[in-house]
């Protein structure tokens, strides 16, 4: 078997790299070296209670595809190219999505979603919202 030389850091190569950033970056260009509890992404969590009435009985099988169609219609209406980030989603809105997604939903019984958000730490944790210490 053949042994692997696995290759070490060195400053050499960050002088390197650094120096080669400083020379090429332009004025809005600001790095920034992380810390451990800096937030670096913050995620919402939208928490949906929906109770979904067909117009036919369904199995086992067809209520998986029925929820798949309605996580999919979500994720296409509601990623993060077509919502503007900061502003809520309008119930409205999530109602017609889900009523829309597939043609055996008959009516759909939605409660105010719950949004809750969390924030992803250099340190690789993920802290909820109200955990957050910022001192």
């Amino acid at each position: 078997m053949k042994k692997i030389n696995r290759v070490k850091k060195s400053n050499e190569f960050d002088n390197i790299l650094k120096s080669g950033i400083e020379e090429y970056k332009t004025i809005s260009h600001n790095y920034k070296e992380l810390k451990e509890s800096d937030i670096y992404l913050i995620k919402n969590y939208y928490k949906l209670d929906v109770r979904i009435s067909t117009y036919n009985k369904v199995d086992k099988i067809a209520q998986e595809a029925l929820i798949k169609n309605v996580k999919l219609a979500l994720y296409k209406a509601f990623n993060a190219r077509n919502v503007d980030y900061g502003y809520e989603i309008p119930y409205d809105s999530l109602y017609k999505v889900i009523k829309n997604a597939d043609s055996n939903i008959k009516e759909v019984s939605l409660d105010e979603p719950e949004l809750s958000t969390s924030y992803l730490l250099n340190s690789g944790g993920e802290v909820l919202e109200g955990d957050a210490n910022y001192n």
